[in-house]
């Protein structure tokens, strides 16, 4: 009762905030960048950047401070001046997103940020429409012929930028489940490509226009692994996810419960690709994503047989400081607060003119 009443009141304050510092304020500061040309472009793209931001920084913060959530991160970290790069990951769950932005913000806190996703994420009330309004996600629709040329805006758009960006991307395009993986498992088999367990075989178009079109612009490019501690349902399925978090649930190993562990615990592994070191030809680059996902699927078949991540050259557990979490609340609210008062003002005046 306590974890569903705390979940219920940060999504009511989420919802209220996302609307009027997301949606109305980032409206209303578009306007005048319109008739600013090239320098208004840059200026408004800054200032929706920063309000993803806040957004991003509130929902860490409830996550890490109210939820507990903790999050290790093991192989190559992210350095300062590494430019733009683009990260692919495997998908397990909602929570996967959470604890990436968490790494990769907590890494590289000044870069524009996009999310490449499905179209159904624009649906979800305020937060998908937040999502668009702030040009965080890049959503798709999995028909590459409608997809192809929305994709191609979106990072043309992010080329223009004035400063290093980071996009995330999940090749395999949906959430590993029992019946995907049925379905993964039978494509790999019509088209003699490796057979995954405890992955999907992942989609290959997407990634290579985000390096063709990209390749000018990016550095690197971070191969990222998700294994959540708290073991597997009877589907091969992660028990740990979005709603569980935020909710409060507790999944504690069978070998842990009697120590004393903050959970939920993610482990993320990174792997630096330099960007000289990916093909820019079709082939040579499927070869390339498909070897990335067979690491993947051998690090995660170590983890359930071992419980080890195995030999890394860093473990570092990610913390937002104080600072940041002020930020993610405090400010948040004080955008939030003035997008209300400028809506408020907005519709007085519209009442005003019309009686």
């Amino acid at each position: 009762m306590f974890g569903l009443v705390c979940g219920l009141l940060f999504l009511l304050q989420l919802l209220w905030s996302c609307f009027f510092a997301a949606t109305v304020l980032v409206a209303v500061v578009r306007l005048p960048c319109l008739f600013l040309g090239e320098r208004g472009f840059q200026t408004f793209e800054s200032f929706r950047s920063y309000v993803l931001r806040l957004v991003q920084l509130n929902i860490l913060a409830y996550a890490q401070k109210v939820a507990g959530l903790v999050v290790v991160l093991h192989g190559e970290r992210i350095q300062k001046g590494d430019g733009s790069f683009l990260v692919i990951s495997n998908h397990q769950s909602w929570l996967d997103t959470v604890v990436l932005t968490l790494v990769l913000i907590q890494q590289h806190p000044t870069a524009f940020c996009r999310y490449i996703g499905k179209k159904s994420i624009g649906c979800i009330p305020m937060l998908g429409w937040m999502c668009l309004q702030t040009g965080a996600l890049v959503s798709l629709s999995r028909k590459w012929i409608h997809d192809k040329g929305r994709l191609e805006r979106a990072l043309e758009k992010l080329r223009r930028l004035q400063g290093d960006f980071w996009v995330l991307t999940y090749p395999e395009g949906t959430r590993f489940s029992l019946d995907k993986k049925a379905l993964s498992l039978e494509y790999a088999k019509k088209n003699d490509l490796p057979s995954f367990q405890h992955v999907l075989v992942p989609r290959f178009k997407g990634f290579f226009a985000c390096v063709s079109l990209l390749h000018s612009r990016l550095s690197f490019i971070y191969n990222a692994t998700i294994i959540y501690e708290g073991g597997t349902d009877e589907h091969g399925v992660s028990r740990m996810n979005l709603s569980k978090v935020f909710f409060l649930q507790r999944i504690v190993p069978e070998h842990l419960r009697n120590q004393h562990h903050r959970y939920p615990i993610a482990h993320v592994i990174l792997e630096k690709i330099p960007i000289a070191q990916v093909p820019n030809e079709e082939e040579p680059c499927r070869d390339l994503l498909l070897s990335l996902f067979e690491k993947k699927e051998k690090l995660i078949l170590s983890f359930k047989e071992t419980g080890s991540i195995g030999s890394q050259t860093l473990s570092v557990n990610l913390q937002l400081s104080m600072f940041q979490v002020l930020q993610g609340t405090i400010v948040f609210w004080i955008f939030s607060l003035i997008g209300f008062f400028v809506c408020y003002f907005l519709v007085v005046q519209v009442q005003k003119t019309i009686y």
